[in-house]
């Protein structure tokens, strides 16, 4: 097995790699329909050949250099290759997150140089069709919603990773909300004037649409507000594509239950493997 820096001639082997499992590769298959494979000071897209075939790939988001841990890794393919990837990426600096099947993802992190503070069991679900649910109305975020958002974000965070990243990484934390604010990737459902529910929109082209970063305040929870907002999300999003995915920790029962009621079904198994300190937490 051979490691090698992916270039844009290797996108078509690529993108037949992620077709093998679409819903679990709907970011970086997106990624490819935008602008190919793109190495950059940002992004970084690893290969593994065995028999001048690519059986593994991996994809670093956020380093500027290769001695910077990235704030992301994510892999797919043959284990044994992705195991060689993560040898390498761990060399370089590491990351602060790995997100991805399950046994790719596992495999990534096998030989890996750093010890992590959090692997979570996730599962991918997957939404073709909303049933005959109830809804309430969505709306996507404006600006003057950013400093409650910024607040139940960081909330988000804390619940999920254990960590504050507002004291952790302040301005890029703040940069980043007001940036999918900005771009049209936040939807918010309310309850007499106030926030009730937070859904950010990750990947969203013809093929699929990507969930992630829902949040419900403590005091809006257990009154079907997420069900209903979910659904409601659902709808607007089949309506320009094939099917809508998310990642849920398995543990997160009344989570997996509200979302099987809006129409996902289980697909494969993730994980969530943080690297990130769990001290910054408040």
């Amino acid at each position: 097995m051979i490691i090698k820096a992916l270039k844009h001639h290797h996108r078509g082997e690529v993108l037949k790699l992620l077709l093998s499992d679409l819903p679990s590769n709907l970011f970086l298959v997106d990624l490819l329909f935008q602008r190919g494979i793109n190495s950059s000071s940002y992004e970084h897209w690893l290969g593994v050949f065995q028999e001048k075939k690519i059986v593994a790939i991996s994809v670093s988001f956020g380093s500027v250099s290769k001695s910077q841990k990235s704030r992301l890794i994510v892999a797919f393919g043959n284990p044994k290759a992705c195991t060689r990837l993560g040898q390498q990426e761990s060399s370089q600096g590491g990351t602060e997150m790995i997100i991805g099947d399950r046994t790719s993802s596992d495999a990534l992190y096998t030989q890996w140089r750093q010890s992590a503070q959090l692997v979570y069991d996730q599962r991918l679900y997957v939404c073709h069709a909303v049933p005959n649910q109830e809804t309430i109305p969505i709306r996507f975020a404006t600006t003057k919603d950013i400093d409650i958002i910024y607040q139940y974000s960081a909330q988000m965070v804390i619940e999920d990773l254990k960590y504050d990243p507002r004291i952790l990484h302040p301005q890029r934390f703040h940069t980043s909300i007001q940036s999918k604010i900005e771009r049209n990737k936040c939807i918010v459902a309310e309850h007499n004037g106030e926030i009730c529910y937070i859904i950010d929109i990750g990947t969203h082209f013809r093929l699929g649409c990507q969930l992630g970063g829902t949040f419900v305040p403590p005091k809006f929870r257990g009154k079907g507000f997420s069900t209903k907002a979910t659904a409601a999300v659902c709808t607007l999003m089949l309506s320009s594509c094939d099917c809508v995915t998310l990642h849920v920790h398995e543990q997160n029962i009344p989570a997996i239950r509200c979302y099987e009621r809006v129409g996902f079904l289980a697909s494969t198994p993730f994980r969530l493997i943080s690297f990130l300190g769990t001290n910054h937490a408040q």
